[in-house]
């Protein structure tokens, strides 16, 4: 059946009929036919469809819709930043590289002005045995290491999305298809 892309089986049409389900286009397909396209894996790129007389065939794949690509790309952009960055973060747990942020303002504000409250630095040096004093510059100088390289990470990230966007809006499928990290 072109229409449904499928072999049915002759010995079973009763069967079909009664149920209503024996397509109106069925065509009755050759053994050659069934071993070449009902049996067969199609080749690189293929697919089985009908050709332009109804007949089982090889077609080519059709290209996934545009936005569908665009998206794709997009995950894959955004799997390899998190890629990037997964070295260095694997060493912490997720509930710790939270409090990052925290434990960065604490330092540099403890860092100006060692009076300021700092509650997460405070919870942290207790438990690990030491002052703020000591963990307040250790925390500031990850963040001087880290922040460079995941900004970088960022900016690279939110490029490629622009190009995908730019690429999507001009409908220009081979430039989509040609960004990668």
């Amino acid at each position: 059946s072109p229409s449904r892309n499928a072999f049915y089986p002759s010995s079973m049409k009763s069967e079909y009929m009664r149920a209503g389900t024996w397509p109106d286009d069925a065509v009755v397909a050759t053994e050659e036919e069934w071993r070449e396209y009902g049996a067969k894996r199609p080749p690189s790129g293929m697919q089985r469809g009908p050709d332009d007389h109804g007949r089982p065939g090889w077609v080519a794949i059709p290209d996934i819709p545009l936005d569908q690509l665009a998206k794709q790309k997009l995950s894959e952009i955004n799997a390899a930043a998190n890629k990037a960055l997964a070295d260095i973060r694997r060493d912490y747990p997720q509930f710790e590289i939270d409090t990052w942020g925290d434990q960065e303002r604490e330092a540099r504000a403890w860092a100006a002005d060692n009076s300021v409250e700092t509650p997460t630095l405070s919870g942290i040096a207790a438990e690990r045995g030491v002052t703020v004093a000591e963990l307040a510059p250790k925390v500031i100088t990850k963040a001087n290491i880290y922040r460079p390289m995941a900004t970088a990470v960022i900016g690279k990230r939110q490029r490629l999305e622009d190009v995908i966007k730019a690429a999507q809006e001009a409908e220009d499928r081979d430039a989509i298809e040609a960004i990668s990290w």
